[in-house]
């Protein structure tokens, strides 16, 4: 039982005798992984970048994979995960957009300046650009 953020004794012995049912020895793994090689592939569907040379290197975007994009500050991540978003948005996946550093609305602009062809800097103050 959980009483005032703690868990009892008895709770954590039933969460330690629990047993897994998807482990797998490091042995097997390595068997099926060596057996697999052996067998017909099924070839999967992966959302593409959009960039021709990373495609060939990576495959793709592959279902189950989780992509981590890390640079230094200003490097262009922002834009470089977006176009990845739209490219694979437009091949009919669903891509899902995490941003720690950016709100929502600095998001969606960017993403409709890429997609439109649109200069940011005129986006952001179109009345000073209009003369």
């Amino acid at each position: 039982m959980v009483e005032d953020g703690k868990i009892s004794n008895g709770e954590l012995d039933k969460i330690n005798q629990l047993k897994m049912n998807d482990h797998k020895s490091l042995q097997q793994a390595l068997s099926d992984i060596y057996e697999a090689s052996w067998e017909d592939q099924i070839t999967l569907r992966s959302a593409t970048t959009g960039i021709k040379k990373l495609d060939e290197v990576t495959g793709g975007f592959q279902d189950g994979e989780v992509t981590i994009f890390a640079a230094r500050p200003t490097m262009g991540k922002t834009d470089v995960m977006l176009h990845f978003a739209k490219i694979s948005g437009w091949a009919g996946f669903l891509p899902l957009v995490f941003s720690l550093e950016m709100p929502v609305k600095l998001i969606t602009s960017r993403l409709m300046a890429s997609t439109g062809g649109f200069n940011r800097a005129k986006m952001r103050g179109p009345k000073r650009m209009l003369n």
